[in-house]
């Protein structure tokens, strides 16, 4: 009899949101729920007290989905701050910062550093755990409510070689649906505190007004690609004048191609992966080059380094016959030797098997390059 009477007491309870459920059951109901979503769309408000005393207020609207098959962040999104003239977007391999005022956009392809695009305007907005609940690497777990709201708090060790103590976030759920609501992140630094508190407004869950063209951005057709400067000092730039990297390489059709059986020839090296717009786009303008300089002595690669993606990249190409020239399939290695830490990457070698120009995204100097390659002795 008494056990009847807390189990109806308990579901009494839980139809007015007070009956106590564990950090475990919280965090399962979270991630339930957020199985269900497909978009979101939000704005964000966001305090920060900054341990340098500073106090800050950004706002900005974040559309999101997840987006599983992303290991870094693990959602696709799009975000703008409020007063800023940039947009920031992220497909799930790449992201894209515009310069609105320009008309302008660069690509960051770089997925060792992606996470830091969160820190950039933009990013700054960005609610992950809305999406994707963190409990990774927290030590305790606490669990408080009132009437509307779950108060998740996940403390974290000690970072004593940093001087950093006291590190816990908090996560406010909705009891409505179970999401979250706000985050708080605090920590103290000698002695000094830092609360980084992001509060979320006129969240639209699965609803039409939620949904972005994450893979290819509206801006993407009316903006120019900023092509980054690439100054002495930057690390591609080791390449410049010395022998190019030797390789032994596969195609798409199972052809070997070997580096070392080019001599004499000038040849172009297109770094591209699939995921790439840029490099999509870009891939028209470098069979041209093929066509036009080929009989000339010109020899062109593709050259794909994504494994996981292979099929796909090689779908593409076979849907499109023009792009005459070989794709190969590159390995850990050739990333390495050819420094390829973002895409796309275009290497040209000249004739002496050294490498005389490298680029960082297409532009008309490809062709003049690969002129005087042509030309010279």
């Amino acid at each position: 009899m008494q056990k009847r009477v807390i189990f109806l007491l308990s579901i009494l309870l839980s139809g007015t949101g007070l009956y106590a459920q564990s950090a475990a059951e919280i965090i399962a109901a979270v991630l339930k729920s957020q199985h269900s979503i497909r978009t979101v769309a939000y704005k964000t408000v966001r305090n920060d007290t900054l341990v340098t005393g500073h106090i800050r207020t950004i706002t900005g609207l974040v559309k999101m989905r997840p987006e599983s098959s992303d290991p870094v962040l693990g959602f696709q999104f799009w975000a703008k701050e409020d007063g800023s003239n940039s947009q920031l977007v992220f497909d799930g391999n790449m992201a894209y910062e515009t310069d609105d005022l320009e008309k302008l956009y660069s690509i960051n392809t770089n997925a060792a550093n992606m996470k830091e695009i969160l820190h950039h305007p933009g990013g700054r907005v960005v609610v992950q755990d809305l999406i994707r609940l963190d409990t990774s690497e927290a030590s305790g777990f606490r669990v408080s409510q009132d009437k509307h709201f779950f108060y998740l708090t996940m403390s974290y060790p000690d970072l004593t070689r940093y001087d950093v103590f006291k590190r816990f976030k908090k996560v406010t759920i909705d009891k409505t649906n179970m999401l979250p609501v706000a985050v708080k992140k605090h920590q103290e630094t000698l002695g000094k505190v830092q609360d980084l508190s992001w509060n979320i407004q006129e969240l639209s869950v699965n609803q039409e007004t939620s949904q972005y063209n994450f893979t290819e951005p509206d801006f993407t057709r009316t903006y120019r690609l900023k092509i980054p400067e690439v100054d002495d000092k930057h690390p591609i730039m080791m390449l410049k004048g010395k022998p190019a990297p030797a390789f032994v390489l596969n195609s798409f059709d199972q052809k070997q191609a070997i580096s070392q059986e080019m001599s004499g020839k000038v040849v172009l090296l297109d770094f591209w992966e699939i995921w790439c717009g840029p490099c999509v786009e870009s891939m028209p303008k470098v069979a041209q080059l093929y066509e036009k300089f080929r009989d000339k002595g010109l020899v062109v690669y593709g050259i794909t380094n994504d494994t996981k993606q292979l099929e796909s990249s090689k779908r593409f190409v076979s849907k499109h016959p023009e792009i005459g020239f070989p794709m190969l399939v590159g390995n850990e290695k050739l990333k390495k030797d050819y420094m390829i830490n973002a895409v796309p990457e275009y290497v040209i070698i000249d004739k002496k098997g050294m490498v005389s120009f490298v680029s960082l995204g297409f532009s008309d100097q490809i062709e003049r390059e690969i002129e005087k390659a042509l030309a010279a002795d």
